[in-house]
């Protein structure tokens, strides 16, 4: 791994996440564009209702003042709407297409990894990754695109607005948020290590359920049913109690936040009404002060709620990460020169063990196989016949002894030439989701 690519991959999942955003500069600004727009020509919908209490209402003017407030509000609404469309097209771009390149990364790294990190791995653990987890990490994106930067910058031009009309309850207003963040950063850690052992549990189910469909013949021959769905409802279970947990603590981690967005405009509203009492506000002023509150706190909200998504999407963003960063990358995948193959393949001392086990598959195994020789290797289940084959395809690197095809290393040679060189026909018989001409063809 260069020094580039190692700095990169000790970067936060968050700052990484953001990076692949980053990356679609000219999208990012026309959306900000879109947005600050959208929430500058919403305020004129809230903030009209204090002119209309002050300059409509309490004068008692005639009913075509307030028919043209009706208007002027119908009108307003086509112009807002435009920007609002043209906001959400663009933050649905780009997150379509970071998590595309996301899926892409994934796909090409895969493409580059050994065997032996699929066998440690197992399937249903990294489907779950690429599916479970990619679709979390998509929500959050989704959710600070579409209503995090919107509800923000509508939250900053409504403050901004605020201050203009009174500073002191403007400043009032903000007095909790403090406090909000500390609760918040109170139970991180927490959070973060319940929806970890959430992830990790839906990742044992998806392993499990994999195991429980493919195994479904076998199961049925041997009549182990219940034995099977015991340990398959194991899984379930894990999964059941992680979640529960999980949201249970972030339930309590929004209310406290909650209670503290509720209880503010009950201040606003009696330290607002002594002043109106005092005449320094008039009514017209607290009421449209009051509604606007809300898009303030609309904001922080949605600072929380992208938090909350970001819990569940964290791990995630982790799982994939432990993919892309993988360092179990199939050596000399690629031929240092083009080789014409005969067959003739040679063993030294070859041994093999898979990570875990108590014994090795293959111990110091020395064999010579000429080009055109027909060899058989019986043995028992678990001698090592597959894991034989697998070693000889460059699959599996010897642990120790070397290989020759043709005198010659895989490092010249190549994985990828040295299997286009070879056909299998494997044990486990395996067929593409495609027609039989299609399954045909790969191969």
């Amino acid at each position: 791994m260069s020094e580039s690519s190692s700095a990169v991959s000790r970067r936060s999942p968050l700052r990484r996440l953001l990076d692949l955003l980053g990356t679609e500069r000219r999208l990012i600004a026309r959306g900000i564009g879109f947005q600050a727009l959208q929430a500058i020509t919403f305020i004129p919908f809230t903030a009209g209702v204090g002119l209309f209490v002050d300059h409509i209402l309490l004068p008692r003017r005639g009913w075509e003042w307030m028919l043209g407030y009706a208007v002027a509000n119908l009108l307003w609404w086509p112009v807002h709407s435009w920007f609002t469309v043209k906001a959400y097209a663009c933050s649905q771009m780009l997150v379509r297409i970071t998590v595309a390149r996301l899926r892409r990364l994934v796909v090409d790294q895969m493409q580059r990894l050994s065997i032996n990190f699929f066998t440690r791995q197992g399937a249903g653990a990294l489907s779950n990754k690429v599916t479970v987890d990619m679709s979390r990490i998509e929500a959050f994106l989704g959710n600070v695109a579409n209503s995090l930067v919107v509800s923000l910058s509508v939250a900053l031009g409504t403050l901004a607005y605020l201050l203009f009309l009174n500073p002191l309850l403007a400043l009032l207003s903000l007095v909790l948020v403090p406090v909000q963040l500390g609760v918040v950063k109170a139970m991180h850690h927490r959070l973060h290590a319940m929806n970890r052992k959430l992830q990790q549990a839906g990742e044992g189910f998806s392993e499990k359920i994999v195991e429980f469909i493919a195994g479904m013949r076998l199961t049925k021959s041997f009549g182990n049913e219940e034995l099977v769905a015991a340990r398959l409802g194991q899984a379930i279970e894990n999964l059941r109690t992680s979640g529960y947990e999980a949201s249970i603590a972030t339930r309590w981690m929004l209310m406290w936040l909650q209670m503290a967005n509720q209880y503010m405009p009950v201040v606003v509203w009696c330290v607002g009404g002594w002043m109106h009492l005092q005449g320094e506000v008039t009514l017209g002023q607290l009421v449209a002060f009051t509604g606007l509150l809300g898009f303030v706190q609309a904001g922080f909200n949605a600072f929380v709620q992208a938090y909350e998504q970001w819990l569940p999407a964290r791990p995630a963003m982790e799982a994939i990460l432990g993919i892309i960063d993988s360092g179990e990358v199939e050596r000399f995948a690629q031929p240092r020169r083009p080789v014409r193959l005969r067959g003739e393949i040679r063993l030294e001392e070859v041994s093999y063990h898979y990570p875990g086990a108590e014994r090795p598959a293959l111990d110091r195994i020395s064999l010579e196989i000429p080009a055109g020789q027909r060899i058989g290797i019986v043995g028992e289940t678990g001698a090592g016949k597959s894991t034989f084959v697998d070693v000889v395809l460059g699959f599996y690197p010897p642990g120790s002894g070397w290989i020759t095809w043709d005198g010659l290393g895989l490092d010249v040679i190549g994985g990828a030439q040295l299997r286009r060189a070879t056909a299998i026909m494997s044990q486990d018989a395996f067929l593409w989701n495609d027609t039989i001409r299609e399954n045909i063809r790969f191969g």
